[in-house]
């Protein structure tokens, strides 16, 4: 269950993550004994599962840009329920028109003369035009020049992922703009598609800068705790302690 709007970074960790030792989730680290959660290894949803769960603070390591998406992804309003009144008032409305149609069911309608029609019988068939493609090739590295595998490559509905040598082939509409790049730990890239298809693409992505240290995270407050304050003030939130 999602308990958290917002997450922060507190306390920044000067360590450095490479001398930590590992352990499941992440690094052990010997300075302040404490285990350091690896967060770039989960999607969005993931990390704020954990930090709903999570008692307090954690010591973890996320890149700049998980951390701007999910705090973008927790500030979204969430859809609005339709309240009892709302749903009552259309219940009310659809067993009224049942009624006046109930109620119609026995009335004579009268009777109209329309002019003969020449009708052509057969197969209606609709021909959509034909949706041409272009086909993107090309290959992902990182800054040394590494390959980088399962890198996803998107367009639009269209996605790949790159193989072990990071290279993708992926076809689109013709009438593409761009592509974008995204692989965990590094930063989105988007690229312009070329005027002359064909010419493949030599993509180098950037590492994302990380946060290393305490990442905090803004509850939202306990339901019972709430209505006692705004009935007593100080005097409930001392109450509930």
């Amino acid at each position: 269950m999602q308990t958290i709007t917002q997450i922060t970074q507190p306390q920044p960790c000067h360590q450095s993550w490479d001398s930590m030792s590992a352990v499941e989730n992440g690094r052990f680290c010997s300075s302040c004994s404490k285990a350091v959660v690896d967060f770039t290894t989960m999607t969005n949803q993931q990390i704020i599962d954990h930090l709903s769960a999570s008692a307090g603070n954690l010591c973890g390591r996320i890149s700049t840009s998980q951390f701007n998406e999910v705090n973008y992804q927790l500030a979204k309003p969430a859809p609005a329920k339709a309240g009892i009144w709302k749903r009552l008032m259309l219940t009310l409305t659809m067993l009224a028109s049942l009624s006046y149609v109930k109620g119609q069911t026995g009335v004579e309608k009268a009777k109209t003369e329309q002019a003969p029609v020449n009708l052509i019988t057969g197969e209606v068939v609709m021909v959509a035009a034909p949706v041409k493609y272009i086909t993107l090739t090309g290959t992902v590295t990182d800054n040394k020049g590494a390959p980088i595998e399962q890198a996803t490559v998107s367009a639009g509905k269209q996605s790949i992922q790159t193989n072990v040598k990071g290279e993708f082939k992926l076809q689109v509409p013709a009438g593409t703009k761009s592509f974008q790049l995204r692989f965990i730990g590094f930063e989105t890239t988007t690229v312009k598609i070329n005027k002359k298809p064909g010419k493949p693409y030599n993509i180098k992505m950037n590492m994302a800068g990380m946060y290393l240290g305490g990442l905090g995270a803004v509850k939202r407050p306990n339901t019972v705790k709430k209505i006692l304050s705004n009935l007593f003030g100080q005097s409930g939130k001392s109450f509930w302690g």
